[in-house]
């Protein structure tokens, strides 16, 4: 398996916007909005 497989991409993308919304100092509610995730996996990165 490759991470650059297509059923990776999405996770990876949300992943990549989650990172940086982070950067910028974005609240936990904003990410979990943008990107589908949870907040403790938001928690967690």
């Amino acid at each position: 398996m490759r991470i650059t497989d297509d059923r990776y991409t999405r996770d990876r993308l949300r992943l990549d916007l989650a990172l940086r919304l982070i950067r910028h100092e974005a609240r936990t509610r904003t990410i979990r909005s943008w990107t589908g995730l949870t907040d403790d996996r938001v928690r967690k990165l």
